[in-house]
C-alpha cells in the first residue's frame, strides 16, 4: 500500500499510477484539485490479488473512500454555480494616540452610522496620516459595499506601510470582489437563460 502525501496538484497522477500497478492507495485531502481528476481516479483500473479471501473485507470499499471526498467536492461546485450568503465581521483598529476625533469616529461605527464614521476616519487620515485611521476608513468602505474604493485605499496603505493587517485585509477585500463578480456573472447567465 502507498500513502499519497504529495503536493495537491499531483494527487491524481500518483494515485492513478499506483492503482494501475495494483497497489492499495490512501490519498490525503484533498483527493484532487479538479472534478475531472477525481472522476479519473475513481475510474482507474484497480486490480488486486490476495492469498487470503478475508483481506478484501478488511479494506473499505472504493465507494466508501470516495463518498466523503465527492460530497465535499459537490459542495464546492455548488458554491460556484449557486448563490449563497456569507456573513462577514469587520474589525476596526484601536487608536494608539488617544485622539478624541478618533474616539468620535469609532462611536459612529458602533452606533451603525457607517458613512459618518468613514467620513471622520478619512478626514483624520488625510489630516494626520495615522495608519489606523486609514485602515479603518478602508474597512468602512468595504462595509459600505464600495469594494473597489476599499481595495484602492487598502492598496495605498499597504504600499505606504507594508502592514500585515492591511495586507490580510486587502486579501479579504479582493476575495470579496471576486465573489461579487462571480455572483454578477451567475445573475447575468441566469437572466440570459430566461
Amino acid at each position: 500500500a502507498v500513502s499519497v502525501c504529495t503536493y495537491n496538484r499531483t494527487h491524481a497522477e500518483c494515485t492513478i499510477y499506483a492503482l494501475k500497478k495494483g497497489v492499495n492507495v490512501l490519498c490525503e485531502k484533498p483527493m484532487s484539485v479538479t472534478l475531472e481528476e477525481a472522476v479519473a481516479m475513481r475510474k482507474a483500473d484497480y486490480s488486486r490479488t490476495s492469498s487470503s479471501d478475508t483481506d478484501e473485507y478488511k479494506l473499505p470499499s472504493a465507494y466508501d473512500l470516495l463518498t466523503r471526498e465527492l460530497d465535499g467536492l459537490a459542495s464546492k461546485i455548488m458554491k460556484e454555480v449557486q448563490p449563497y450568503q456569507e456573513t462577514m465581521y469587520l474589525s476596526l483598529l484601536k487608536d494608539k494616540t488617544k485622539d478624541p476625533e478618533f474616539a468620535e469616529a469609532d462611536q459612529y461605527a458602533k452606533n451603525g452610522a457607517i458613512q459618518l464614521s468613514y467620513d471622520k476616519f478619512q478626514a483624520i487620515y488625510d489630516k494626520t496620516g495615522y495608519h489606523e485611521a486609514g485602515y479603518n476608513a478602508a474597512i468602512l468602505l468595504q462595509a459600505l459595499g464600495r469594494l473597489e474604493d476599499a481595495r484602492d485605499a487598502m492598496q495605498a496603505l499597504v504600499a505606504k506601510t507594508g502592514d500585515k493587517k492591511a495586507i490580510n485585509a486587502l486579501t479579504a477585500i479582493n476575495r470579496e470582489i471576486s465573489s461579487a463578480e462571480k455572483f454578477k456573472k451567475q445573475q447575468a447567465d441566469k437572466a440570459q437563460k430566461n
